[in-house]
């Protein structure tokens, strides 16, 4: 629910719901801290985004998207350095991945957050 929420506009209610999630679950599953990040940015929360986003990949390395998605957070912390390094793990990972792949992954209902995001990890590198 928390995953769809932050997809439709309701990113305040999504956090919520993560939090508890996090507090219910001894050993989360890997998609909590990713879309917990995810949420968590959109909120302006760069700072534990990026702490979320580093979780998931210190789990599973090899998630390309997990690179791209933190890269857009350190653009929006103004770390463009940490930005390029993500997004040349992301190309290391899958030489293929773009902006658009990034898009349908956190893909909104509200047209102004894909523009925003895409934005973001193509400022860092990210080919369109």
């Amino acid at each position: 629910m928390a995953s769809f929420l932050s997809l439709t506009g309701h990113e305040n209610e999504a956090v919520g719901l993560f939090q508890q999630a996090f507090r219910l679950s001894p050993r989360p599953p890997l998609w909590l801290p990713i879309w917990y990040g995810h949420a968590l940015h959109l909120l302006g929360k760069n700072e534990k985004a990026a702490e979320q986003l580093k979780n998931a990949i210190a789990r599973n390395p090899k998630a390309a998207y997990v690179h791209a998605r933190l890269a857009a957070v350190y653009v929006d912390l103004g770390q463009m350095d940490d930005a390029k390094v993500a997004i040349d793990k992301t190309l290391e990972l899958n030489g293929m991945f773009t902006a658009k792949n990034l898009i349908r992954r956190f893909k909104s209902t509200v047209p102004e957050k894909n523009a925003w995001l895409k934005d973001l990890v193509v400022k860092a590198g990210l080919p369109n």
